[in-house]
């Protein structure tokens, strides 16, 4: 009976060591383990966006009248060849809306040129704000991006 009680003892024993260890190593992995929090695409603004959109014209400073020509490059912005451009005056009112249309192909991972017209009437406001968005098709927020950039009105 005895030689059955100390192998009781030692299983048990063995258990209780292979438990402390299982619950070791699980503490240690709650704590030393970095928490994985999901991200997204930038939020919309100038962040990403200011490495993507380069505008060649308007040049800054610059007196814009109608019809105005917006000459730049894009990387990614596009969806068929074009993306959404506005000229909003200093109230926030649209003056013109228009595409951004590709000057090359398009599907290329490297900038591509892209030209617009816009044609408005006489702003009342000097200043405004040129706005291109980034054309997201899918509609989801988490693709969405806009470049603006200041503009001073020839009144």
């Amino acid at each position: 009976m005895k030689f059955t009680t100390n192998w009781l003892f030692v299983g048990l024993a063995g258990i209780l060591i292979f438990m402390a260890v299982v619950f070791l190593v699980v503490i240690h992995n709650l704590y030393a383990t970095p928490i994985i929090v999901p991200t997204f695409a930038p939020a919309p603004g100038n962040g990403s966006s200011a490495k993507a959109v380069t505008i060649t014209s308007p040049r800054p400073g610059e007196l814009l009248t109608s019809p105005l020509t917006v000459e730049g490059e894009a990387r990614g912005w596009y969806f068929e060849g074009s993306f959404p451009i506005k000229l909003k005056d200093g109230n926030g009112v649209t003056l013109a809306t228009g595409q951004a249309i590709a000057q090359s192909d398009w599907t290329t991972a490297a900038p591509v040129p892209f030209k617009a017209v816009l044609t408005f009437a006489k702003p009342t406001t000097a200043r405004g704000v040129l706005v291109l968005n980034k054309d997201n098709p899918s509609g989801l927020p988490a693709y969405d991006d806009q470049f603006s950039v200041s503009v001073q009105f020839k009144l």
